[in-house]
Parts: C-alpha cells; structure tokens; sequence
C-alpha cells in the first residue's frame, strides 16, 4: 500500500514522506535502514501519524492513523515476524 508517514524531526518540525508498507491484522508494517533520517525521527519521538490513500477510490477516501511507532529487527532477507502472527 501506499502510504504517508509523518514524524517530527530534533528540532519538532514535522516531516511527512511516501512510503510503501503493508497491513496485516490491523497492524502497519514498513522497512528503513538503520540510520535513515525516518528512523533517527521515531527513535527520537515514536508518535506518528500515518495517511493510507484509497487511490482506486474516485472521492479520494483514506484512512488517517496515529499511534507509536518501534523497530522490529530482523536478519537481513528474512521476513518480519510478529509474536502475535
């Protein structure tokens, strides 16, 4: 899915960007590299907010989220997995 993410950066500026993730069980799943400015913002400040478009939708509909966000480490070519999956 397409999607925005919002975080604030050091100085409590916010920061939107595009990224591709994917929802499974209610949960939002997306990948950084360790050290990217996205991942220095949600370790600095772990509340986000996350827009998900409906691009096929003609009214232009979304799904607008907030929570916190936290790293899920994994080996490098594995699949995420979640304690509750």
């Amino acid at each position: 899915h397409l999607a925005f993410l919002a975080a604030v950066d050091e100085e409590g500026k916010p920061h939107i960007r595009p990224l591709i993730c994917i929802v499974s069980s209610g949960k939002i799943y997306f990948s950084t590299k360790d050290g990217s400015r996205k991942a220095k913002e949600i370790a600095m400040n772990p509340c986000v907010d996350i827009v998900l478009p409906d691009i096929e939708n003609e009214k232009l509909a979304y799904i607008c989220c907030s929570g916190e966000a936290f790293r899920i480490f994994d080996e490098p070519g594995g699949l995420i997995k979640n304690e509750d999956d």
